[in-house]
This record gives structure tokens, C-alpha cells and sequence, in this order.
């Protein structure tokens, strides 16, 4: 018995083309290159210049796509972000570089969260789409954070209001307890007194 061939064909019909693609072959995955997969968590910082690169490959994808989507989703606040146009960009790329500063300042933006956000890429079919043999599923799993960073203080005007006030109170105890022991020692020395006095 011969094995069954694993062929995707073209038909065109009637001007429509139409692949047909076997149902014995697996579904399509996409694989990230960057950020590593052996790196720590990733955090981004959100100000000018700071760009992230998202890496991918495809893996037993027969059928391209003709767009991918990225976006980043915080269930923090249950917002879904663009990575990119919203439109995709062109199905064969394997990276994209974002910058979410760029995207922070754009005038109608959703503000980005300081928080945890996970990369969701998929192709023109949309996020929600079941798994189809030879072409991509949709992917959701590298997980990153955006922080936003403080501004420089210099240290002559910086100032920590808990802190004095740890201080203040700390340097308090020990003149409450030489009090305490200048009374206990008085009421000690009295008591000697007049126990020597009986």
C-alpha cells in the first residue's frame, strides 16, 4: 500500500482560486525567534527610541498568509493593543519592530498600561480561527512588560518625607530611654533611701 501524498493544489475556477489542502496534514505554527526563548522576562521601557523586535519563523505552514496582525493583550486592564498596522503587514515578513512610545503618543491611542502583556500574532483569517491543516494557527505566548521610567531627580532637590519621618523617629528613642532610665534610677536611689532610714 502506498502512502497517501501530501499535495496542496491550485484550482482555479470560474476566475476564483481556491487551494485545496489535504486533511492529513498538521496545522501550521509559528515558532518566536526574538525575544530568545531561554531569556528572562522581558522589559521594555516606553520612551523615544526604544524599540522592540519580535522575531518568528513559520513551521509546517504550506499555505502563506497573506497578512499577519500583531498585537499585545494586558489582562491587567483587558485591552488589546496594535503591534503594527492594524490592516497586518505582509505575510512572509518574520519580524516586526515596535516602538510603544510611537504608539503612546499617536493622537486616539489607548493608553499603554504599565504591565504584563502577551504577543498575539495571526493571519488574515483573525485570532479566533480553529486550526486548519497547513496553515498558520494563531499564536499567543511570549509574554513582556512595558515600564514607564522616572525622570532624573538630582540629588540636591531629592527628598524622602518617610525617610525623615523614620528618622525623626528613631532618633527620638534614645532620649525617651535615657528619660526612662534617669526616672528609674531616681525612684531607685529614693527607695534605698529610705529603706535606709527604717
Amino acid at each position: 500500500m502506498m502512502p497517501e501524498r501530501r499535495q496542496v493544489s491550485t484550482i482555479v475556477h470560474n476566475g476564483v482560486t481556491s487551494i485545496s489542502v489535504p486533511n492529513s496534514l498538521p496545522a501550521g505554527g509559528l515558532s518566536i525567534t526574538q525575544p530568545a526563548i531561554t531569556a528572562a522576562a522581558s522589559y521594555y521601557r516606553v520612551m523615544p527610541s526604544a524599540d522592540i523586535t519580535f522575531g518568528w519563523t513559520l513551521t509546517s505552514v504550506v499555505v502563506a498568509p497573506t497578512s499577519l496582525t500583531l498585537q499585545a493583550f494586558c489582562s491587567q486592564n483587558g485591552f488589546t493593543y496594535p503591534v503594527g498596522p492594524t490592516n497586518g503587514i505582509p505575510g512572509a515578513a518574520t519580524q516586526y519592530i515596535w516602538n510603544p512610545y510611537d504608539y503612546q503618543v499617536a493622537a486616539g491611542a489607548t493608553p499603554l498600561a504599565q504591565a504584563s502583556y502577551t504577543l498575539r500574532i495571526f493571519d488574515e483569517r483573525g485570532f479566533y480561527q480553529t486550526a486548519a491543516p497547513g496553515r498558520m494557527s494563531p499564536y499567543s505566548g511570549t509574554k513582556f512588560a512595558l515600564y514607564f521610567p522616572q525622570s532624573y531627580t538630582p540629588l540636591s532637590s531629592w527628598s524622602c518625607p518617610s525617610c525623615s519621618y523614620a528618622f525623626s523617629g528613631f532618633s527620638r528613642i534614645p532620649t525617651m530611654l535615657a528619660i526612662a532610665m534617669a526616672i528609674a534610677t531616681g525612684i531607685a536611689i529614693g527607695a534605698g533611701q529610705m529603706l535606709a532610714r527604717l
